[in-house]
């Protein structure tokens, strides 16, 4: 019996990470909060800026693929991924 072969996750660079998150909300996010709804600056202080989450972490063996990452505000981003102990 032969197991399946690992798909290989997608890395992307730093720069291509950035062109992912800019994609996302201006295409598929609309300036929104893909969890809550909540409109977010692109840019500014941590608390207030869009911040481009994993559905399954890459720890996980998720990836940098537009259909594993989210939009989210920082509230979103801490409690749902990370848990309530980080807000």
């Amino acid at each position: 019996m032969n197991p399946q072969p690992k798909k290989k996750a997608v890395r992307l660079s730093p720069a291509k990470r950035r062109e992912l998150k800019l994609k996302l909300y201006n295409e598929r996010a609309k300036e929104h909060c893909e969890t809550c709804g909540k409109w977010l600056p692109l840019s500014g202080s941590v608390f207030e800026a869009a911040h481009l989450s994993h559905i399954k972490s890459v720890g996980a063996g998720g990836d940098d693929s537009a259909e594993n990452c989210l939009i989210e505000c920082y509230q979103c981003h801490i409690n749902e991924r990370h848990g309530l102990k980080w807000g």
